[in-house]
């Protein structure tokens, strides 16, 4: 909705209280002080601000002043990622091949890998040039003819190159924006996608939008029956669903900026259809988004997973053709989903719904809606073999999960009720009161209709009466992170069924995986630092013997000396031969995760700004707000990858199976030694060696420092290789000093 006919709206909302009272939406206190005084001062405010925004793009877009402070004040977005800040480099791959995936699954299951690539997918969203799709906008509404539509559309597929791009090199999928969701500018719904997946991604609140806060701090709900149920957030509803009763300038708008959900959805109809007939095999679909883009995007799943009803837009208004669809008489049997895949296309494979992973969204609608959601997921979920399931990732600093402000309906966080002194269990009554007083009514409407022979009169819906604005609920699975080093904390929310059985670790498992990875990364080091130390040693020594030739057997040592100065930690081994190198190839990757650990536990103490770009002067004053610095994007990327080691599908349980036979084979080659041993790496049986150059030359020392900074228990063992090819085993420690000296 354009910001005019949203100011005028309000303003008719607002006028329509003052004469009605009884119409306020709540019979507390806070509804009617809200609805006479506080809503007008947001109108205000939105107003101040919308036109202030408005301002300042004129005058950095047609002045030298406004564009050069710009410059010096602003950007245009704050750098979500940069291209080398990857904590986990394999982790894009796994995330992919799950992607992909179409096993089915008997239980639901939270992925860490998907969790993560589609936050940064959430990210890329924000990548998208305005400034081309406002030009685009501007060619549109006085379109005239077709070349200026093709003008119009080069114009919006040149503002998407960048993400496609990055898409391309980073995951090997492309992205395309499908739907503007009556907005320019602002929220926008996009896909990433390949031949085996579609993930819709919904771009959601920029850091500095403080026009979009207003949006989400918005507390007015709407009647959602027609689509949805219940009442939902006024501007989460309007984004996706055509408005209850549209306006005059609804006759001026597009298909799309009428019924964004219904150009979604044909959209993926249409990218499935092409991939299915290059596979053979159904598409999955994902959904993503942050922040509004969270709410939006778990707005379309519950559209998806609702059952059908008898008056549903689907078999009224919008769909008036029966080619393929169900009928009528299964319709309280079916889902929308299926419903629009039957009138799409006569496959009813095309399309599997996976699950949903939304960051920092807020809260969505009332109780009832949070109850009707609950039921609907919860049934889907137990029907699909895939346990498609809505989780929910929201960080402890955060504000905009908290909004808009309502009550809380769960006795476990007593904290987080807006009023303390009210008592969760009045609620949960005063809900379930609500709904035997909703039930009595319609029952005497019934029989009043009855009694008086209401033949041809309009059915009335019953009057369901809300308790307060502040009846907001989220909805879906919590994932809960934090700016700190704890445990991610992960439950239901109110209402839902617990999916959340086996997302985390136990204690003791975590403690036996950060076991073996240090264990690992200790002997990938000593491995690395004995290889570096022994290819010096050859090349001196080759480099002294190369006019030096013998024609008679010879024999060669090599004597590495291991200093210790602490404790052993790690032990290597060693090889000259290919045949090993996809131990080494493991190692290194194992090696990877070791230096993540690492990582993960440095980033307690690093600076918050350091994974952004530097900020310039107001937004350096602007992320000092914690709340405000917690809600980007890369600060949920840093506390989701702080937690990842208590996921357990974190590093994924391929790689953990390759983990443990690489550890099994080494600990069967491993003898004990003491501290500061000599250890003697020795040639094969003599050998007749002519016209080579001298193996070994002079005596040559290298010292080299070891330094593995991932600590773990005691190792009494060493591998040594039981083959007869050379090789040369080592101790490592903390922090010693290998000596290599060669003989003749």
């Amino acid at each position: 909705m354009r910001f005019s006919d949203f100011l005028a709206d309000s303003v008719a909302l607002y006028m329509s209280y003052v004469v009605h009272p009884s119409q306020i939406p709540g019979n507390d206190l806070f509804s009617k002080v809200y609805a006479m005084g506080v809503l007008p001062v947001l109108i205000i405010a939105l107003t101040v601000i919308q036109w202030s925004i408005g301002l300042l793009v004129n005058l950095v877009n047609h002045t030298r002043v406004g564009a050069h402070y710009y410059g010096i004040f602003f950007k245009d977005q704050i750098a979500l990622f940069d291209e080398t800040d990857f904590v986990d480099p394999e982790g894009n791959d796994e995330a992919v091949r799950q992607l992909v995936d179409r096993t089915p699954r008997q239980t639901t299951h939270f992925s860490y890998h998907i969790a993560n690539l589609l936050l940064i997918m959430s990210s890329m969203a924000y990548q998208r040039d305005d400034k081309l799709v406002t030009k685009a906008f501007k060619i549109l509404i006085d379109c005239q003819n077709q070349e200026q539509r093709d003008q119009a559309a080069a114009l919006l597929q040149e503002s998407e190159r960048m993400i496609d791009d990055n898409a391309c090199k980073e995951f090997g999928m492309h992205f395309m924006g499908i739907s503007e969701l009556k907005t320019l500018g602002g929220p926008f719904a996009g896909l990433f996608y390949n031949d085996d997946t579609i993930v819709l991604v919904f771009k959601g609140t920029s850091v500095l939008a403080f026009n979009e806060y207003l949006l989400d701090v918005t507390i007015q709900r709407v009647d959602a029956s027609e689509y949805l149920y219940g009442e939902v957030h006024k501007g989460f509803h309007e984004c996706l669903f055509p408005d209850p009763t549209p306006l005059n300038w609804y006759e001026n708008m597009t298909y799309d900026q009428t019924n964004p959900f219904n150009t979604i959805m044909e959209n993926i109809f249409e990218i499935a259809k092409i991939g299915k007939s290059r596979t053979g095999k159904p598409v999955n679909l994902w959904l993503t988004g942050h922040s509004l883009g969270g709410a939006l995007a778990a707005l379309t799943m519950a559209r998806l997973q609702m059952l059908v009803k008898g008056d549903d837009p689907l078999m009224t208004r919008d769909h008036q053709t029966q080619n393929n669809a169900n009928k009528k008489d299964s319709i309280n049997t079916i889902t929308v989903l299926e419903e629009m895949l039957a009138r799409f296309s006569d496959d009813p494979e095309l399309l599997v719904l996976r699950d949903c992973y939304t960051v920092a969204s807020p809260k969505i609608g009332d109780s009832t809606f949070t109850e009707e959601f609950a039921h609907n997921h919860l049934r889907y979920c137990c029907q699909s073999p895939y346990k498609p399931t809505y989780w929910r990732i929201a960080a402890d600093k955060d504000v905009v999960p908290h909004l808009p402000p309502g009550y809380s309906v769960d006795p476990n966080e007593p904290c987080d009720r807006l009023f303390p002194c009210k008592n969760c269990p009045k609620v949960k009554s005063w809900l379930e009161d609500t709904k035997n007083q909703g039930q009595q009514v319609q029952g005497q409407q019934q029989q009043q209709q009855q009694q008086e022979g209401s033949v041809g009169n309009k059915e009335r819906k019953p009057i369901n009466h809300m308790h307060s604005l502040l009846d907001y609920q989220h909805i879906g699975q919590l994932v809960k992170v934090f700016n700190a080093e704890k445990v991610p904390k992960v439950q239901p929310s109110p209402f839902e069924a617990d999916l959340c059985e086996g997302v985390l670790r136990k204690k003791e498992d975590l403690q036996g995986l950060m076991k073996k990875l240090a264990k690992i990364a200790a002997t990938w080091r000593t491995q690395e630092q004995i290889e570096v130390t022994v290819n010096a040693s050859n090349n001196a020594s080759n480099t002294t013997n190369t006019t030096k030739t013998t024609t008679k057997t010879t024999r060669t040592k090599t004597t590495t000396t291991i200093v210790s100065t602490t404790a052993i930690i790690g032990m290597s081994t060693c090889s000259t031969v290919d045949g090993d190198d996809e131990r080494r190839i493991w190692a290194e990757r194992v090696q990877q995760i070791a230096d993540d650990i690492a990582k993960a536990q440095a980033l307690y103490d690093l600076d918050e700004l350091s994974r952004l770009r530097q900020p310039h002067i107001v937004e350096r004053i602007l992320l000092k707000i914690p709340s405000l610095l917690s809600h980007a994007p890369a600060t949920y990327q840093r506390n989701l990858v702080r937690g990842r080691f208590h996921f357990k599908s974190f590093p994924g349980t391929e790689f953990e199976e390759r983990l443990d036979q690489w550890l099994e084979q080494s600990e069967t080659q491993s003898v004990s030694i003491d501290e500061g041993v000599e250890i003697a790496s020795r040639d094969d049986d003599e050998q007749t060696q002519e016209e080579q150059p001298g193996v070994l030359g002079h005596p040559v020392g290298v010292d080299v420092d070891v330094n593995v900074n991932v600590m773990m228990g005691k190792n009494e063992g060493v591998l040594e290789s039981g083959s007869n090819r050379t090789t040369e085993a080592a101790v490592a420690t903390m922090t010693h000093t290998v000596s290599v000296h060669s003989h003749e």
